[in-house]
């Protein structure tokens, strides 16, 4: 938390606006770039209890806003602690409840991100569609709206997640390291920049001002 009220601070200081993927088609893609407004999207990956307890008050703290991502089978991260090789700690999810909190919190937009957090490519056509409409289907009901983005877990996914998620009605779609360097050139797979619990004030400023996308990716 320390670290990361580091970098809510550095996004301040930059002039940073935080929005949510629904606010950015409120704005228009074409718009996005206006003099004056420089736009950040935060987000936050497979729905953990900690975004409640610990992200939420940072969130308010500084009125930003973010997009977490939610796993809706599953209520902890049993892809992690079922781990052939390495297995990892337990970390418990946030519940139906709670989720529908957050969501209402009017600092996070939530999206989907399936029901048991698989390598989508490695499934058949058929697992897939269940993984991703099945938990848009759970997300949807429990918050009485409908869902706009979409995260592939670890990133991992084929042409054919990219076919379903937009048959399932996602408009915008992020992935990890891959993607084109402009969003706009496929919302079905847009790239994001990692952070990590190593990343400093300085890594943090030297991601998101600018270039950064443009230099990986050549």
């Amino acid at each position: 938390t320390e670290r990361l009220e580091q970098h809510f601070q550095t996004i301040k200081l930059m002039g940073l606006t935080p929005i949510t993927f629904s606010e950015l088609a409120e704005i228009g893609l074409e718009h996005r770039f206006d003099h004056g407004k420089r736009y950040i999207i935060l987000t936050f990956d497979d729905g953990y209890q900690d975004n409640y307890d610990l992200l939420l008050p940072l969130l308010k703290k500084y009125q930003f806003k973010a997009v977490i991502y939610a796993v809706s089978g599953t209520d902890h991260n049993r892809w992690d602690v079922e781990h052939p090789c390495k297995p990892e700690q337990r970390f418990e999810l946030m519940s139906p409840e709670t989720l529908r909190d957050i969501d209402r919190s009017g600092y996070v937009e939530i999206g989907g991100h399936t029901l048991n957090h698989p390598k989508l490519a490695e499934l058949s056509d058929a697992e897939q569609r269940h993984e991703i409409q099945q938990n848009k289907l759970d997300l949807e009901n429990l918050l009485g709206r409908q869902l706009n983005t979409f995260a592939y877990p670890y990133g991992n996914h084929n042409q054919q997640s990219k076919e379903i998620v937009k048959q399932a009605g996602y408009q915008f779609t992020v992935a990890t390291d891959s993607g084109p360097v402009a969003m706009h050139e496929d919302l079905q797979q847009i790239r994001r920049i990692v952070m990590f619990p190593s990343t400093s004030r300085f890594g943090l400023w030297r991601k998101i001002k600018g270039n950064y996308t443009l230099r990986k990716a050549k």
